[in-house]
């Protein structure tokens, strides 16, 4: 079977691309970004790639077969973010024929990795842990940052079901996995390169589900989003106008948003508070991240967030007019998710 090379260049746009970014600036802009703001252009670049590929012929036809995965990838994860992970998995299933038509061992094992991901926030840890075992198939062929994801949301579906022991043992091969040279789908940057915010990020939902583990989560949390945010401005940074050309004018200073994915380490972060206790701390990071704007709800942040408004119905704080206030302020957010405004 022929082995695609990357199919776009970093800046590229795409096959007989139309108006609007390409393929590669989606991936990049992904995480940062309100997934109901990029869904035109997703749907468009996805019609654009699986045309390519059915279109394309001989030595053309790996690379097109790759873009179709990647525009897959993209799509499934909307469904993800957009609150519909059984369609995520199926999108995701797509996606891997096209990555197996590529002979991309790099995009195979991400596409496992996002199935199981979509079956862990669907609430089935047993399932979530069948697609990380396929996954593990194609590892011995695979470089890259993406054996690191499948490892770590492997991890996240152990300690879910309360295996402690099988949870570390996964954290520390995801932890292994990270140090392999980065593939070419690395080299993309955004969804595709599992780095360190992300790990740091998927160690602390693990942790925060093992017994004694909510002083390491918090830990994790916190390293998560200051990452994150350190990414954000990095991102953000690339796409500010040139001052110095009078045709691109500087735009107005703003306070960027949180990151769907730094909203969803916050409210891990309160979670790790609750369990270990601390009300102010649950608080102050409920006061972080409920602010949030309706369209970076993800399904992540949401149900995250419903885990802390379960963890403070303790006897000991069911008259405490501050966990009262906390839970009425989180069901007033999960109200309102990012999936309304799609469907909207």
């Amino acid at each position: 079977m022929p082995h695609a090379s990357l199919p776009l260049s970093r800046n590229g746009s795409g096959p007989q691309a139309r108006s609007g970014p390409g393929l590669p600036a989606l991936i990049r802009r992904y995480p940062a970004a309100a997934p109901v703001d990029l869904l035109p252009d997703i749907h468009r670049l996805h019609a654009e790639h699986i045309a390519a590929e059915q279109e394309a012929a001989g030595p053309d036809a790996a690379e097109a077969a790759l873009g179709a995965s990647l525009a897959s990838d993209l799509v499934a994860r909307t469904y993800l973010d957009l609150g519909d992970p059984r369609a995520a998995v199926a999108q995701a299933d797509a996606a891997l024929i096209y990555a197996d038509r590529a002979g991309a061992h790099g995009a195979r094992i991400r596409q496992r990795a996002l199935q199981s991901l979509a079956a862990y926030w669907a609430g089935w840890p047993h399932e979530a842990l069948r697609y990380a075992r396929l996954g593990g198939i194609s590892a011995e062929h695979a470089a890259g940052t993406g054996l690191a994801m499948l490892k770590a949301v492997e991890a996240r579906s152990h300690a879910l079901l309360g295996d402690g022991m099988a949870a570390s043992d996964a954290l520390r091969a995801a932890d292994a996995a990270a140090t392999t040279d980065p593939d070419e789908l690395d080299a993309l940057g955004g969804l595709l390169h599992f780095d360190e915010a992300r790990r740091a990020y998927f160690e602390a939902e693990t942790r925060v589900h093992i017994a004694g583990g909510a002083r390491t989560a918090a830990e994790c949390a916190l390293t998560a989003i200051r990452l994150f945010r350190d990414a954000d401005a990095a991102n953000r940074a690339e796409l500010l106008p040139d001052p110095t050309d009078p045709a691109d004018p500087p735009a107005p200073a703003a306070d960027a948003p949180m990151s769907p994915e730094a909203a969803a380490a916050t409210a891990v972060l309160a979670l790790a508070h609750a369990r270990r206790e601390s009300l102010d701390g649950v608080r102050a990071a409920l006061d972080e991240l409920l602010p949030l704007e309706p369209v970076r709800r993800t399904l992540p942040v949401v149900l995250s967030a419903a885990r802390v408004h379960a963890e403070l119905r303790r006897p000991a704080w069911i008259r405490d007019p501050r966990v009262r206030d906390m839970q009425e302020l989180i069901e007033t957010f999960c109200q309102v998710p990012a999936g309304s405004a799609a469907a909207g």
